[in-house]
């Protein structure tokens, strides 16, 4: 090979070194070639000048040329993988399996309508924390709870929140009444339980009637006994207690005078 042929060589390779990188046709010295397609499957072939080249720029599987006294193997641009593009998330909503019983886990959802690639961390709103689209967590005490969810993904970040309700279950209700009462007294009554948060309580008291709350008194329109029940409920537990209503009438008793 001549010296000017050797020197067409290796400004033909430069040429198409910058060729591939810019994508742009490259000619001159009796040479045409365009490169066109960078990293994106396939080849080209292209000749002129006493050579012949057959490659992709950027394929691993670029195929080997050769032709006017040298050989081009692979491509031109090292092949790189690009990383999947992720997705905008959208519609996301938390949601839980409250209301739970003290001691017992509440489970977490997080769910969207659309998004790829997301993370999923959690704050459960007793200064605990978690991770996942399906967490669980035991809360220490009987309360109210704001849990927030964070939904990442290299497109964006949403927020989302759901409530917790944790109770502690009804036990050892009881019930009495300050009988026995007379004929048209109120009777008193009392509820209480021995352990229970959020607790309400529903009375009947025999007759018909009923109230609410944990001290109501009902008056009864006949003397008697009257079987009262109260139920106490929460949103985790439901216990009923009785108790028995007794009113009297009493009978004045008058006497005679007798004068002489």
């Amino acid at each position: 090979m001549s010296m000017k042929r050797a020197l067409a060589v290796t400004l033909l390779l430069a040429a198409l070194a910058a060729s591939a990188i810019a994508g742009m046709a490259q000619s001159g010295s009796g040479y045409d070639l365009s490169w066109w397609t960078v990293d994106a499957g396939g080849g080209s072939r292209d000749s002129g000048g006493g050579y012949t080249l057959a490659s992709t720029a950027g394929q691993p599987d670029a195929a080997e040329a050769g032709g006017g006294g040298y050989t081009l193997s692979g491509g031109f641009l090292a092949g790189v993988d690009t990383p999947p593009v992720d997705q905008p998330i959208s519609g996301l909503a938390a949601s839980s399996s409250g209301p739970t019983s003290l001691g017992q886990p509440t489970i977490f959802t997080a769910t969207v309508s659309s998004g790829s690639g997301i993370s999923y961390q959690w704050a459960f709103g007793d200064s605990s924390s978690g991770s996942g689209d399906a967490p669980s967590h035991t809360y220490a005490a009987a309360g109210q709870y704001i849990a927030t969810v964070s939904g990442i993904n290299a497109a964006n970040q949403l927020t989302a929140t759901t409530v917790v309700i944790v109770q502690q279950p009804i036990s050892g209700l009881t019930a009495g009444n300050n009988g026995p009462t007379q004929l048209g007294q109120p009777t008193s009554f009392t509820a209480s339980a021995a352990s229970g948060s959020g607790v309400t309580y529903e009375w009947a008291f025999g007759d018909g009637g009923i109230a609410s709350g944990a001290a109501p008194s009902h008056i009864y329109a006949a003397p008697g006994q009257y079987p009262v029940t109260v139920t106490a409920n929460n949103l985790v537990s439901s216990q009923s207690a009785g108790t028995t209503a007794v009113v009297r009438q009493e009978w004045a008793v008058y006497l005679p005078v007798i004068i002489r």
